[in-house]
């Protein structure tokens, strides 16, 4: 993942884009973003998707969560999948951090 520190220090709105294919994921499950700003020592759920958001065993591009996070040099990020079954899957692809102004 490529992205300058300095353009993020500058920016308090931060905003994740990304691609995701659901597999197998019931009305129940869902999976979460989820952000820390004290460099992964605690974390906040930031946007979770479900079924209802996007469609099992289909490729979603270009879905974007926009949030505020202050402190940009210790800002990590994660998914999370919160699922009923081992057999629930979702794949994320082409990660992007931006900086918002």
């Amino acid at each position: 993942m490529e992205f300058s520190t300095f353009e993020m220090d500058k920016a308090i709105a931060r905003q994740v884009v990304f691609s995701a294919y659901l597999l197998s994921m019931e009305a129940d499950d869902e999976f979460c973003l989820d952000i820390s700003v004290d460099g992964g020592s605690s974390w906040v759920v930031e946007k979770c998707w479900g079924d209802i958001d996007l469609k099992s065993k289909l490729w979603h591009d270009d879905v974007t969560a926009e949030f505020e996070a202050d402190n940009a040099s210790e800002l990590m990020v994660r998914f999370r999948c919160q699922a009923s079954d081992n057999q629930d899957d979702v794949y994320i692809d082409k990660v992007v951090i931006q900086g918002l102004q």
